[in-house]
């Protein structure tokens, strides 16, 4: 090639080479294939070098469930995710708790006033995270389109308190034209009603805190319910962005499924 050396092509092959030798461990090793195998500062010790091959480094990762430094793709499929050791373990430890049971009652409550076909809508609609990493002490969140819609927290103090929630709901369902936060907290004791900015909601919306019992006997009164279904109405008709955060062993204790 003009303008470059004997040595500069035989280590222009030499890459070109260990390219090739990785694209094949992506198509035959169980890994998805790939237009290019990047080659990151360092990992270039081939064979003259006596170091560790860009092909060795790979298969090592892969063998850890991490490519190239990232995590693994959750794939959209039911199988694939009932079986992801992440989500189990995340199931057996809030199992492991006393928290199930009242993070059962709330979603179970909450899906029965908002959501029509819960499982036709399920993981693609709405979601069902399970001791999510995203924030401190969060037990639980049903989620549709981009924002969360149930979410319930541990205590601070996780062997005495009970577990904190809170619901958005349609503003203008729940309220009587005119009525404030106060006296919607008059009307349902308990419950602390603050405004709320979800994009996808709307202007339209409001969010409601308290204990979950207190949440949970809400959602089991009718204009209550009416206004977390009429919200929920409007979010599932789009699919949800955070289908990878949903756990189907947490969802089959809520909806009452035998596995």
């Amino acid at each position: 090639m003009p303008g470059r050396g004997r040595s500069e092509d035989v280590e222009v092959r030499h890459l070109v080479g260990i390219n090739r030798a990785a694209h094949a461990a992506f198509s035959h090793g169980g890994m998805p294939r790939c237009r290019a195998f990047p080659m990151a500062p360092g990992w270039f010790a081939g064979p003259r070098s006596g170091g560790t091959s860009p092909v060795s480094l790979l298969n090592e990762r892969g063998a850890r469930g991490v490519v190239m430094g990232k995590r693994p793709e959750m794939q959209r499929d039911e199988a694939f995710m009932r079986a992801h050791a992440g989500k189990r373990q995340a199931f057996e430890k809030l199992a492991s708790t006393r928290f199930l049971r009242p993070v059962a009652a709330a979603h179970r409550a909450y899906l029965a006033a908002a959501v029509d076909d819960v499982e036709a809508t399920e993981r693609d609609f709405w979601t069902m995270s399970c001791l999510p990493s995203t924030t401190e002490r969060r037990l639980s969140a049903i989620s549709m389109r981009f924002m969360e819609v149930c979410v319930l927290h541990a205590p601070e103090d996780v062997e005495a308190g009970a577990a904190a929630m809170f619901v958005i709901v349609r503003r203008s369902v729940l309220a009587v034209p005119g009525e404030s936060n106060e006296h919607l907290g008059d009307r349902y004791p308990g419950l602390t009603f603050s405004p709320s900015e979800y994009r996808d909601a709307g202007t339209d919306q409001i969010r409601a805190s308290g204990w979950h019992d207190d949440l949970v006997e809400a959602l089991h009164e009718p204009r209550f319910a009416l206004s977390a279904r009429v919200l929920a109405e409007h979010l599932l008709t789009g699919q949800t962005v955070h289908w990878e955060g949903h756990n189907y062993e947490l969802a089959d204790t809520v909806l009452r499924r035998e596995r």
